[in-house]
């Protein structure tokens, strides 16, 4: 491939000066003069912040890339440099010829990809500039991979929502793919609603031990088709997330009687039952709930999602509306078996009979 355009002016011949004539006649061969004709490559690199490989106007420029000029075919570096702070780089004095844009992926790092980059040939003409614009993003994991990656990793993630960042005060979600979820903190403020397919971006972080994404930005890719169907489990199982397998999970119980209630910051936390073990379900104090959260009463069914606590190794249950439950007023029942028969399970607990009496720590 030929890179230089050759332009021949001979050094003897009409017009040139008496000195120079006097050069040709001790000159001997052929002697000509090669001008090299060089171009020049413009272009931008822009940060692809929804992961839609597109650059549109929710993008951002990307400052520090090392961009490369490779020769088309064997891919050989010409030229070498970095997006400056307004993601624009430039090669002045390239050899006209033909070329492709390429990055160098050993200074990228293994969490950037790169998108939106046209593979086809760059033509440089002499004496003019060609044009190239690229983008880089995170990669695009599924939840189960997210779950397990390094603390600080930035990610992509689609999944399907199960509660949005409105739900509650503290601007967290709940979102699946498949058989696994995961929960995101302090989300960007987005209405996005059960159902909705999204594409969120963020870094990897913990949570009470568990794996969560952490300053979310989530874009709709499909608006609410069907609302995610909850996993039925037991009191016991939803307390212990089955071994942490559906931490930050969707799930249902049935048939659950209140124990007891508390408060907590404000917060109604109802201490339930259905025969298989004790969970705390919590009731956030900005939503209106029912008014017959009582002991004795039973949870027809609730559904909530499960959040770890800070410094245990149990999971409370989360509704994110009065329509995930369902509350029976109490019966005429002996409640203190029912309470001596959730302390047996799970001493020493806060054990309290609707009169008021403290049942007792049994072992």
């Amino acid at each position: 491939m030929m890179w230089s355009k050759r332009i021949v002016v001979p050094l003897c011949g009409v017009g040139m000066g008496l000195f120079a004539l006097a050069g040709c006649g001790q000159t001997s061969g052929s002697s000509t003069l090669t001008i090299e004709a060089t171009g020049a490559v413009e272009g931008l690199v822009y940060r692809d912040l929804n992961g839609n490989g597109l650059a549109d106007a929710q993008d951002e420029p990307a400052d520090g890339v090392p961009v490369q000029l490779l020769t088309w075919g064997s891919g050989a570096v010409v030229d070498e440099t970095e997006s400056d702070g307004d993601g624009r780089f430039s090669f002045t004095n390239a050899p006209v010829g033909t070329y492709q844009v390429g990055v160098g992926f050993n200074d990228l790092g293994d969490t950037l990809q790169v998108v939106d980059l046209d593979s086809t040939a760059l033509v440089i003409p002499a004496d003019s500039m060609a044009t190239a614009v690229f983008g880089v993003s995170y990669k695009v994991f599924t939840v189960e991979e997210a779950r397990q990656l390094p603390v600080g990793t930035p990610v992509f993630v689609e999944a399907v929502v199960l509660a949005g960042p409105l739900t509650w005060a503290d601007r967290s979600g709940h979102f699946r793919e498949d058989d696994f979820a995961i929960r995101a903190t302090g989300m960007v403020i987005d209405a996005l609603f059960p159902g909705d397919t999204v594409r969120m971006r963020g870094r990897t972080g913990t949570t009470a031990g568990q794996p969560v994404i952490t300053d979310g930005k989530a874009y709709v890719l499909a608006g609410f088709s069907t609302s995610p169907l909850p996993l039925s489990v037991s009191t016991a199982e939803a307390a212990g997330a089955r071994g942490g397998a559906i931490d930050a999970d969707l799930v249902r119980i049935q048939s659950a009687v209140v124990a007891d209630t508390f408060r907590i910051d404000g917060d109604l936390v109802a201490t339930v039952n259905d025969g298989s073990g004790i969970l705390e379900i919590v009731l956030d104090k900005d939503v209106a709930w029912l008014d017959n959260v009582a002991p004795g009463a039973t949870f027809g069914f609730a559904t909530g999602l499960l959040i770890p606590v800070e410094g245990s190794s149990l999971w409370q249950m989360n509704p994110r509306t009065r329509f995930d439950i369902s509350v029976s007023p109490k019966r005429a029942r002996d409640l203190n078996l029912l309470l001596q028969g959730a302390c047996r399970r799970h001493a020493p607990i806060r054990c309290t009979h609707p009169s008021g009496a403290v049942a007792g720590l049994m072992d």
